[in-house]
Formats: structure tokens, C-alpha cells, sequence
């Protein structure tokens, strides 16, 4: 049961109520007040109350935080939960709380070794709670709509699994008495039901978008509210919907977020630094180098783990304890070499060092790791290289959809110290010297277009994802400048530094110009005139001195809108949608009338509003002299308005602008709007605007397709498999990763070799082009392996990312089911082959899935962001899926084929099935990752 104050009854009777029920003193409840009842859920009200002491009646929860002081005692902003036994779910709906495991499912603590166990745990928990910092936020708390009109629901956290029936939280009607109700919902993307009625009610549409439900009874309709649920229709990892709430003439509109829920990945500490950070640097023609850094490295910290891909014309093996020395195609490139490395480190972070550098008594990785542990929220954390501290702030602003967006790169700014750090700040790009997370890197991932030049582009692709902080107190050394020879050559090219080949590169920012070195201050947070705040069309390129120090050009690119949602109270603000940058003044709009923030209430000899915030400051035009306005507290977290005159009051809150004080690049605030009794609470998303990740199509299949493979110790069918490819697509670029014992080169154009030791997977780090094909390196190609029909699918359903085909004729997909369960022991995996949501709208031959074969394409950048975990060498193929559930969009069709050799004995065919077919010892390994990384309780593979 919930709490919830009625349509003329404000934050203090509802407050003292509450205080009665909990204390035992409320013996009744008037009319519209309190309606108690204990098989429904009743409304919410967002409400300050007193921490509340003393006895707290059976089955009951109250829950909130604190946010401030207020005439003498603690406050909170509360979604009062008094709960009672609500009626017995019907069985298609999901159960709450811990997840159960279904017959047949591995208990994975029973696979852990037991002198371990207690310890391992411990870890988990820690990384569990990092895990819920770094992806919850105030955007995720549940929000109601109290009863300033008739209709109550959600607006804000209602989410549902995808086609899995869900309850609507907190529907009701408070009105006054009539012979009759009628209330009506309206979706689109899903159906609606509610139980079968009782004699004095009806209801139409029951399993419809549109549900109608009519009762003489006040009580018996909200009985048939509370239990109404929602299943969406179509399977979608993030979508959402708009349900329409009317009662006669009142309409409200709320948002139903559908969203695959999806499992954690999480890192297993360790107990020192060595498993938690991995070196990684990329090499070319500087052996010598290469080696001082080395043996600086071993100086300090004897057994860490350190990545070099190397890209020169001739290689030298580097060799030694926990070094991995990845070798490339020549001159590959700097971006494609990063890339690489970091495709291939196993541990939560990894430490950027160009070859040059010089590990120092100042080099303390620990320290490092030390603040990105007390901030999770952090991703990327720059040091010292020599005594030269470089950063920079970037500044993007959104443009057209033909033009596309601007951006500013300001050296050596920042936005403000980090809080508890003040000798680290945060901005948005730091040196080559940084400790980055593992995970969130990978998901930006390093444009191997950019081959010699390329530094601040990874911060501008990151930009809206990567939180990045500078920090005085670590530095490295710079080894003294040494020319090798050929070196500089490739190192200064001869041209300007943003080449053809790099504007080829931009193409996928989508910006339509680029300044960099602006001077100025990064942020203004006087009072601004409307036409001052930021514009919502089109950005404008500034027009700065034509020096050395200045470059704008022009790109062209799309950027994406925004939407938002309606309410309908006496007071008029956004229930949904209003997103600000952060630390930049944003007018709050109102979304009925008018366009902006407003109060309508009847004429009254005086009004008196107020609008709270706690990450930011609100501000409004000062009032001109003469005009029957007091504004107190402009410029602060708490501004009051009052007027004598309704018209002058509304003046001042369409000026009202809201501006957060912290730099976050996605984070959220809550904003209480009160009028007398009436109080609205709405969210503000504060999210730093991103470029985005678009790719050049160009003209055929070549410049849109990269085809990638991985081989060991099977050359003959690695050849057999090329020249099929030869046989139908002649130029189309192929990448091959090989960890055989004794690589064999294999020659020819458009290919790219990687030997790399014994690991997982480097190719996709390497694509360039929008899609690539995975094929295993003995397949065949026929007239059925048509990547075209791929193509066309893909590009006719753009929310798709992978999508696979048949191999040898047979189509192997299936369907993962994972339930969230609680903190401790985790949840649960289901894997069901052969498993499918439905068919792909317009494609019969296709269906929705999670997972499928070894013959797919994909988008490039979205399997970048999940990436294949190295550390699984040899069974593996669904767990890349696992990883990508909730992330990846997957189907599967029958009209593209690929073949299947039939196998070949050779040399080292004896070898090959020596690794092929691991003993039992890997599959329990295989468990014990998916316990930690992916904090499961249980996994069953049917």
C-alpha cells in the first residue's frame, strides 16, 4: 500500500498523517486524504516529512534521503512507501527479489575453490557496488505525479522488461463523487490488462493498447488500477513508450522504458597492483628506446603485465617475463596500435606510457588506482610527463542535421578540482601518460583511421563518455631526444596536421567545423539574456584570428533530438526531456500553454512560488523597479518568487534558468516546484552533448565491409577459405589474427596480418569500415554467401547490430533469459537454443534472437563497446553474447549462407585438436568468470 496526499490536501497533512499511521494514532482517513487499502497499490507523494521515530506498523517501508536543514530538523524529499500485502501476482509476471534458478542450472559458488571463496566474495560485493555507482543515478528513482489533479501514475522510473508483463506503479483516481468513473490508458508499443472485473465495473480492450475501464464505484476502479500491467509487443534491448492516462477532460502522459536489463562486468582486483593494471604502449623504430622504458618499468614493478604492439618495417621479439609483443602490419599506425594493446588487457585498468617515456620514484601507479577506486565515476586519469602537466576542455555544441555540430578545444583549462583531490582537476583530455578503465575505453575505442597524428581525437570521440581527470602528484619521465633513423620521417609528416586522410577520419564526428587553442574562460555563470543561452539549431563557427594557433574547417554530419513529455497540474513544468549541459545556463521550459516554466491558478491578492535543485543554481531576470516582485535567493539552490500579479509572477519563471555546478558527463538532478499546498517534483537530465560515430558508406561493399578471422596452426584452411573469398569479392579488405606457435605469412593485397602470443581476438580492434564479417578461418564461400543481403538488412533496420546467417545449412541461434537478482548472491542466466522473440518486422526469412552463429555481421562500433574477453582462449562464443545482452540488437536469417570445409589432416592437425578440445579444467575456469565478472548465482545452457 502507498501514501499519497489527495487532490486539496498538501505537503503538511499528508506529512502529519503519515506521522499518525506509523505512530498508530490515525484511526480513519478523510475522504482524498488517505485511501488505505491493503490488496492495492495506492498513489505516491513526493513530500518533505520529519525523520520519522518510533513504531512503525508491521510490513511497512518508508524510504528517501536527506537533503538540507529546515526550521530545526532533518528533511527529505520521500517516495512514502507504506506497503502491505498486495494480492498474489499473477504467474507471468516476474517475481521481485532474488532470482530463482530453474532445474538443471550450475550453482557457480559451488566451482569457486573453497579456500578462496570468503575473500573472492568480498571482491565481488566491492566491484558490485562500484558497478551501481557508475551506471545508477537520481535519473533512475522512481517519480510519481501526486494528486494535484485527478489522475496520479508514474513519471519518472517506470521500466519494464522487454514482452514481460509488468504492474503500472501508483495508477489512481482521487475525484469527487459521481454516479459514474470512466478513466481510459492508451500505449503503442504494447498491451495492457488488468484483472477481471467485479460486477459494478467494466472494462474494454483488455489485452489491447487501448484499455477502458467504467465503474459506479470510486474504490473498485482504483482496484482494477492497481492492477494494471503493461507487456511490450516488440523485443527491443532500449526503447520505450508513451502512455496516455485520461479522466474526462484530464489527460496525462508518462514514459514506459523498456529495456533489457543486462548483466555487470566486473573485475576481479586482485590483491596487488599487478592484477589490477596492465602497461600498454605501442612501438616503432624505437627499439632502444623501447628497452630503456622496459627496464624503467622492471625497476619499480618486477612482475607487471606489459602489452607492445609494434608496427615497425622490421621486427625485433622483445621478450621476458609477462610482456606480450603483438606484431602488425608495417606502419600501420598509432590509433590502430592502441587499439590493439587495449583489446587484448584482462585487468579493470590499464596505464598508457609512449615507448620514449621513463618510469621514475614519481611513477606510482598505486596512487593512480587510489583516486579512480574512491571515484568510480571517473574513467580516464592523466599524470605528469616531465614537469609538464598538458589538459585540455572541449566544448560541443549541437548543430543542424545538414550541417552538423561545432567544436572548441581549450589547452590547459578545466572545469574544477576534483572533490576531496585538489591537486587533480577534471577536464576532458589529458597526455599520453593516463590510467584509463578497462571497459570504458574499449566502448570508445581508438579511430585506426588516424595513423600519425592522433591524440586529442580519442578525447573528442569520448566526449559525453569518458570522465577524465588530471591529477600533479604522479608524473613520468621523458627519455632525452634520440634520432632514428627513418623515424622522424614518418613521425613529422611534411603536410598540415589535419590531412585528407584525416578529414576522411572526422567524417564520422559529424562536425561541421573545429577550432582549437580558443583562449577564455570555460564556462559564464552570470545572468544571460534568452537569446544568449545556448542556441538549438544550428552552432555557429567562431570566427577566430587566421594564426598558427587556430584551425577551423568544415565537416558535415547529423546530430539527434530530443523529446518530452506533458502533465497536468496547476503548475506547469517537464515531466520529461529536459536536458541541460552541464555547467551551462538552460532555461527550464513548461510544456502545455506556453513554452516555459508557469504557475495557473485562480486570482488570489497574492502568489508566492518556489523552485529547489541540489546539483546546481537557479536564476531569473531581476525584476524591474516598480513592478509588485520579490525574488530571494536568484543564483542559489532555493529561489522563491512573489507577485501580486499572476502575469508578472509567469514573466519570471519563463526566465527561470538552471545551471549545474559540478562538470559530469551524465548525471541528473531533482527539481521540487511548490505553489501553497501543490508540489511537483521533475527531473533534469544534465548530459554532455556527444559527437556522433558516423561512418563513409562509400560505393560498394569494399569501403562498407571488412571481412576478420582468427587462425592457429590451420593454414590450409585459412587459404582454402581466402580464395573462396577471392572468388566472389576480390578487393574487399581482410584482417586475420594468428597466435600460431610459428606464424606463416600470408601474403596478397587488401590483407592485414596480425601475429600476436597465445590470446582471444584483435582483429575487430582493427576495422575501419561500418560492418564487419566474422567468419571462422574454415569456412567456404558459395554464390549463397551473400554480404550484400547482409548489408541490406542491416542498413533497412539501423537499431540492429549483429546479424547472423546459416552455416552449412543449418541456422543455430539462441535467446538468453537473465533475471537481476540482489546484491549478494547475483543472478541468473538462461540460455535456450533455438530460443527466438519473434520475426523481424518486413523480413520473414529473419528473427530476433540474442545469439547466434560464427558467421555474422556486425557493426563495428557496437561490438567494440562489448568487446571479446581475452581471457577466455578456447571456449567461448556465447559468452560474447552474454557480455552483449542488453547492449547488442541480434537477429538471424536464412537466406545467407556460408560453407563448412570438410576437415583436412596435416601437420598439425594432432596439435590443433590438443587445443581445440580443452580438458574439463577450463570449463570450470570458464564458470568462475561468469560468477565474479558477470555476478551470477546460477547459469544453465539448454
Amino acid at each position: 500500500m502507498e501514501v499519497s496526499g489527495g487532490p486539496a490536501v498538501g505537503t503538511a497533512a499528508v506529512r502529519q498523517q503519515v506521522v499518525q499511521l506509523l505512530n498508530g494514532n490515525l484511526k480513519s482517513s478523510p475522504r482524498g486524504v488517505l485511501s488505505l487499502r491493503s490488496h492495492f497499490l495506492l498513489p505516491v507523494a513526493v513530500l518533505h516529512a520529519r525523520k520519522l521515530e518510533g513504531n512503525v506498523a508491521d510490513g511497512c517501508r518508508f524510504t528517501g534521503e536527506k537533503t538540507g536543514e529546515m526550521a530545526g530538523f532533518k528533511r527529505a524529499p520521500l517516495v512514502a512507501l507504506l506497503v502491505l500485502p498486495p494480492p498474489l501476482p499473477p504467474s507471468h509476471l516476474p517475481s521481485p527479489g532474488p532470482c530463482t534458478c530453474a532445474n538443471g542450472s550450475m550453482l557457480l559458488k559451488n566451482v569457486v575453490p573453497k579456500n578462496q571463496a570468503v575473500e573472492l566474495i568480498k571482491r565481488r560485493e566491492k566491484e558490485f557496488q562500484q558497478h551501481k555507482a557508475r551506471t545508477e543515478s537520481v535519473l533512475s528513482t522512481r517519480l510519481y505525479a501526486p494528486s494535484n489533479s485527478p489522475l496520479q501514475y508514474p513519471i519518472q522510473g517506470f521500466k519494464v522488461r522487454p514482452m514481460t508483463p509488468t504492474f503500472i506503479p501508483g495508477l489512481a483516481l482521487h475525484a469527487e463523487q459521481r454516479s459514474n468513473y470512466t478513466v481510459s490508458l492508451k500505449v503503442s508499443k504494447g498491451v495492457l490488462r488488468t484483472t477481471i472485473p467485479a460486477a459494478r465495473a467494466k472494462v474494454q480492450g483488455n489485452g489491447e493498447s487501448r484499455l477502458m475501464m467504467e465503474s459506479s464505484s470510486l474504490e473498485t476502479l482504483n482496484e482494477l488500477l492497481a492492477n494494471v500491467s503493461y507487456t511490450s509487443t516488440v523485443y527491443h534491448i532500449h526503447t520505450g513508450d508513451l502512455a496516455s492516462f485520461q479522466f474526462e477532460d484530464h489527460e496525462a502522459v508518462f514514459p514506459v522504458t523498456i529495456k533489457q536489463p543486462q548483466p555487470p562486468v566486473l573485475y576481479d582486483m586482485g590483491t596487488d597492483v599487478n592484477s589490477q593494471v596492465t602497461i600498454t604502449t605501442k612501438t616503432f623504430l624505437r627499439y632502444p628506446q623501447l628497452k630503456v622504458l622496459l627496464r624503467s618499468i622492471r625497476q619499480f614493478y618486477k612482475d607487471i603485465e606489459v602489452i607492445i604492439a609494434d608496427d615497425s618495417f622490421v621486427t625485433e621479439k622483445m621478450t621476458g617475463d609477462h610482456i606480450q609483443h603483438y606484431i602488425m602490419p608495417p606502419g600501420k599506425g598509432w590509433f590502430a596500435g592502441r587499439n590493439l594493446a587495449v583489446s587484448q588487457v584482462t585487468t579493470k585498468y590499464f596505464l598508457w606510457v609512449d615507448d620514449d617515456f621513463l618510469f621514475t620514484k614519481w611513477t606510482k601507479i598505486e596512487e593512480m588506482v587510489k583516486v579512480m577506486e574512491a571515484n568510480p565515476e571517473l574513467d580516464v586519469l592523466g599524470g605528469k610527463v616531465g614537469k609538464g602537466q598538458f589538459y585540455s576542455s572541449l566544448i560541443y555544441e549541437e548543430g543542424d542535421e545538414m550541417e552538423g555540430g561545432c567544436m572548441y578545444r581549450k589547452t590547459r583549462r578545466r572545469f574544477h578540482s576534483l572533490p576531496g583531490y585538489p591537486q587533480c582537476s577534471l577536464v576532458s583530455g589529458v597526455v599520453n601518460f593516463f590510467l584509463a578503465r578497462t571497459d570504458a575505453v574499449q566502448r570508445v575505442r581508438f579511430d585506426p583511421n588516424l595513423k600519425r597524428v592522433a591524440h586529442s581525437e580519442f578525447f573528442m570521440d569520448g566526449l559525453g563518455s569518458l570522465m577524465v581527470t588530471t591529477c600533479g602528484h604522479v608524473a613520468i619521465g621523458h627519455q632525452k631526444g634520440t634520432k632514428e633513423k627513418g623515424y622522424m620521417r614518418y613521425f613529422n609528416p611534411q603536410v598540415h596536421r589535419i590531412t585528407s586522410t584525416q578529414l576522411t577520419g572526422r567524417f564520422n564526428t559529424g562536425l561541421k567545423c573545429a577550432k582549437t587553442k580558443t583562449p577564455g574562460v570555460l564556462f559564464n555563470h552570470q545572468v544571460l539574456a534568452r537569446n544568449q543561452l545556448p542556441s538549438k539549431t544550428a552552432c555557429t563557427c567562431p570566427r577566430g584570428q587566421r594564426n598558427s594557433k587556430t584551425s577551423c574547417l568544415r565537416f558535415r554530419g547529423a546530430v539527434q533530438t530530443q523529446s518530452k513529455g506533458v502533465a497536468t497540474t496547476q503548475s506547469q513544468y517537464p515531466i520529461q526531456g529536459f536536458k541541460v549541459r552541464p555547467m551551462t545556463p538552460t532555461f527550464i521550459p513548461g510544456m502545455l500553454h506556453r513554452t516555459v516554466l508557469a504557475l495557473h491558478a485562480e486570482q488570489r491578492s497574492n502568489y508566492t512560488v518556489s523552485l529547489e535543485v541540489s546539483e546546481g543554481v537557479l536564476r531569473t531576470t531581476i525584476p524591474a523597479k516598480g513592478v509588485q516582485v520579490i525574488v530571494t535567493g536568484n543564483g542559489e539552490s532555493r529561489l522563491m518568487v512573489e507577485s501580486s500579479s499572476l502575469e508578472a509572477l509567469n514573466e519570471l519563471l519563463a526566465d527561470v534558468s538552471y545551471t549545474s555546478t559540478i562538470y559530469h558527463i551524465h548525471t541528473g538532478d531533482l527539481a521540487t516546484f511548490q505553489f501553497e499546498d501543490h508540489e511537483a517534483v521533475f527531473p533534469i537530465t544534465i548530459k554532455q552533448p556527444q559527437p556522433p560515430v558516423l561512418y563513409d558508406m562509400g560505393r560498394d561493399i569494399n569501403s562498407q565491409v571488412t571481412i576478420t578471422t582468427k587462425t592457429f596452426l590451420r593454414y590450409p584452411e585459412l587459404k582454402v577459405l581466402l580464395k573462396t573469398i577471392r572468388e566472389f569479392y576480390k578487393d574487399i579488405e581482410i584482417i586475420i589474427a594468428d597466435d600460431s606457435m610459428e606464424p606463416e605469412k600470408i601474403p596478397g593485397p587488401h590483407i592485414q596480418q596480425f601475429i600476436m602470443p597465445p590470446a582471444q581476438e584483435p582483429g575487430v580492434s582493427q576495422v575501419t569500415t561500418k560492418y564487419f564479417l566474422w567468419v571462422d578461418d574454415d569456412f567456404l564461400f558459395t554464390k549463397l554467401t551473400k554480404i550484400e543481403e547482409l548489408v541490406k538488412v542491416m542498413e533497412a533496420n539501423p537499431e540492429l547490430d549483429v546479424l547472423g546467417g546459416k552455416v552449412q545449412g543449418d541456422q543455430f541461434y539462441f535467446s538468453l533469459i537473465y533475471e537481476e537478482g540482489d546484491e549478494v548472491e547475483g543472478g541468473c542466466m538462461y540460455r535456450k537454443s533455438r530460443g527466438r522473440f519473434h520475426s523481424l518486422p518486413g523480413y520473414p526469412q529473419c528473427s530476433v534472437v540474442n545469439g547466434v552463429v560464427n558467421f555474422f555481421l556486425a557493426r563495428t562500433d557496437a561490438v567494440q563497446r562489448v568487446g571479446f574477453d581475452p581471457q577466455l582462449k578456447r571456449l567461448a562464443h556465447s559468452e560474447f553474447f552474454m557480455d552483449g545482452l542488453g547492449s547488442l540488437m541480434v537477429a538471424t536469417c536464412g537466406h545467407v549462407s556460408v560453407s563448412h570445409q570438410a576437415r583436412l589432416k596435416h601437420k598439425d592437425t594432432k596439435l590443433y585438436k590438443a587445443f581445440r578440445y580443452p580438458p574439463k579444467s577450463d570449463g570450470k575456469s570458464k564458470l568462475q568468470l561468469h560468477f565474479f565478472k558477470n555476478h551470477l548465482k546460477c547459469i544453465k545452457y539448454g
